[in-house]
Order: structure tokens, then C-alpha cells, then sequence
């Protein structure tokens, strides 16, 4: 056989092939085919539609921020869920309302400022809780720097707290150390004179309680006082006139006179032998709430009864006589 019908019958033979492949090749969509080329090249089955990219939003941050209750509706949304198949199912928007507001209930509250703080103790001193109150005003010490007014209230309260519990020696260098920071105050001076009266040195006493009256000619709590102590020394007629100043200064400002004022004047006018005034004093005290004005009154009802008063057992005023604890 020759070259040229060797090479003849080839060429006839290649042409009958591919005449038979493209008569019988499976026919695919357009958009398929290279999906199938894939797929028959790496042996993996696919869909028979392509997946479009999936554009993953970052989920909601579950964990709020301490005492930020934020508004998660404006938090973008989650990609549904169904086009996620890889990424962890997120906690549900409801857990995540109820862990804000869990949290922003259980947050701790600030502590106090100092002049929260100092307002606490003044109603606990107030209320009659001076053991509650000294604690607070002694950490207040060393605070309200470049505020001399205050720093001197604070240590004539803490001084006030003390003499409450009995702590005379404790108290004075606090009251004197007010009176120093602010000497215009008239209640640190009547506080001092309080403390010394207290350790029995009722000159200085005096002398404190002068300087509170020149500071403030209206504190009726030192007026007080002043009476008080010259009913100490028997002086009647001194302390008379105190205690009525005490009772006009009060009411000038509006406010009911302390029952024991009304008691201490009542034994200053019981001694000096008025006992129809001094009978008007006591009930006004105890009509006050003073706990021993009971017996003043009974005690100058049973004289002016009888007009007999040295006959009267027990006659004695002393046994009502209160000291001033007011401001």
C-alpha cells in the first residue's frame, strides 16, 4: 500500500470520529458548563445553581457595655441564618434585651461625694444616731480643702457627735479647732464653750459662749447656756434675763424655744421666789416634751397652794435643771 492511501484512510478515519462525537456529546446550558468541567475534575457534586457570595454582617456584640443598657435596634441586623451554615448560630435579640437590662440593674452605684457624704451625717446626727454620723465626719477631716467654712462645720458636728456620746475630751480639740479655721462662726464657739462646761471649767466656758453671742446676737442655743451657768453660780437675776432673751431670740427667728430653756427659766424664776411664772415656764416645757418639767410644776403648784414655800418638802429647784445641748 503506498504513503498517500496510508495517510489517506487516516486523515478519513480521524474526520469519521469527530463527526461521531459532536453527534452523540450531551448537551449542557450555557451557564452550566463550567461548573460541570469543575466538577468532573475534581469529583465534587454541586448544586445545580450557583451559591452567590454571602456577605457576612458581624453579628451583635451579646455582652453590653457595664451600665450602658444600649438601643439594639439600631445594631445591624444578622444575616439570616440560613445562609450561614458555617457560622455559629447568635444568642436571639430577646436574651440579648434581657442581659442589657440584667446588667444596668446590677450595676453599683457611684459612691457618695464628700458633701453627700457630709449631708448623711447631719441627718443622722439630727435624728439622734451620733454613734452613725462620727464615723462620717471623722473620714470628712482631712476633705473640702480651700473651704475653711466648711472644714470648721464639719469638725463642730464631729465635736457635737462626741460630747452626744459622752466624749467630752475628745470632743474639745475639735470644737477648738473649728472655732480657729472659722472664728466668725457662732456655732463652733457655742460648741467649744459646750465641751469646757462639760470638763468642768465653766470660766472658759463662759468666755466661749460670750464670743458666740458677739458672733451671732440671735443664738438662742448660747443664750442658753449663759443662763445656765449663772444658775450654777446662783445668780437668778442674771440668768433670768439670758433665758428670756433665749426664748424672744427664738421666736424672732421663727422657731419654738427648746423645752429646756423653759425649764431652765423656770428654775431660775422658782428660786427668785415667782412662782406664779415659774409655773407658766414649766408647762410651757413640758408641754415641749422636757422630762423633768413634770415635776417643777408639780412641785410650784403644791407652793402656790399652800403659799407656804420653805414648808414644802423637797423644795429645791436643782433637780430639774437641765444644761443646753442644743447647736
Amino acid at each position: 500500500m503506498s504513503v498517500k492511501r496510508v495517510c489517506g484512510t487516516s486523515l478519513m478515519i480521524i474526520a469519521a470520529l469527530v463527526v461521531t462525537f459532536f453527534l452523540f456529546r450531551p448537551e449542557l446550558p450555557d451557564n452550566e458548563a463550567g461548573e460541570q468541567i469543575a466538577a468532573e475534575a475534581t469529583g465534587f457534586a454541586t448544586a445545580t445553581h450557583v451559591i452567590p457570595e454571602v456577605n457576612v454582617i458581624p453579628p451583635i456584640e451579646t455582652t453590653p457595655i457595664p451600665g450602658d443598657a444600649r438601643d439594639l435596634s439600631e445594631a445591624p441586623e444578622a444575616t439570616p441564618a440560613e445562609t450561614l451554615e458555617e457560622t455559629p448560630a447568635e444568642e436571639p435579640v430577646e436574651t440579648v434585651v434581657e442581659t442589657a437590662a440584667l446588667t444596668a440593674s446590677t450595676v453599683v452605684e457611684p459612691p457618695l461625694s464628700d458633701s453627700e457624704r457630709y449631708a448623711a451625717a447631719i441627718e443622722q446626727l439630727q435624728a439622734g444616731d451620733a454613734e452613725g454620723a462620727r464615723p462620717i465626719l471623722s473620714k470628712l477631716l482631712n476633705t473640702f480643702h480651700g473651704r475653711p467654712a466648711v472644714q470648721a462645720k464639719v469638725r463642730a458636728n464631729l465635736a457635737r457627735a462626741l460630747l452626744a456620746l459622752g466624749r467630752e475630751r475628745e470632743a474639745l480639740p475639735h470644737a477648738e479647732e473649728a472655732s480657729r479655721i472659722d472664728p466668725e462662726n457662732s456655732g463652733a464657739w457655742n460648741v467649744r464653750g459646750r465641751a469646757l462646761l462639760s470638763l468642768q471649767r465653766s470660766e472658759e466656758a463662759l468666755r466661749a459662749f460670750q464670743t458666740a453671742i458677739e458672733k451671732d446676737p440671735g443664738n438662742f442655743h448660747a443664750l442658753n447656756n449663759i443662763g445656765y451657768i449663772w444658775i450654777l453660780r446662783e445668780d437668778f437675776l442674771k440668768a433670768r434675763t439670758y433665758l428670756d432673751e433665749a426664748v424672744v431670740a427664738a421666736a424672732a427667728m421663727g422657731v419654738e424655744p427648746p423645752s429646756y430653756t423653759f425649764n431652765n427659766l423656770g428654775v431660775a424664776l422658782e428660786r427668785m421666789g415667782d412662782l406664779s411664772d415659774a409655773r407658766e415656764a414649766y408647762s410651757r416645757a413640758l408641754g415641749g416634751g422636757h422630762p423633768t418639767a413634770g415635776l417643777g410644776l408639780a412641785r410650784v403648784g403644791a407652793l402656790l397652794a399652800a403659799e407656804e414655800p420653805s414648808s414644802i418638802p423637797g423644795s429645791s429647784a436643782d433637780s430639774t435643771l437641765t444644761a443646753g445641748t442644743g447647736n
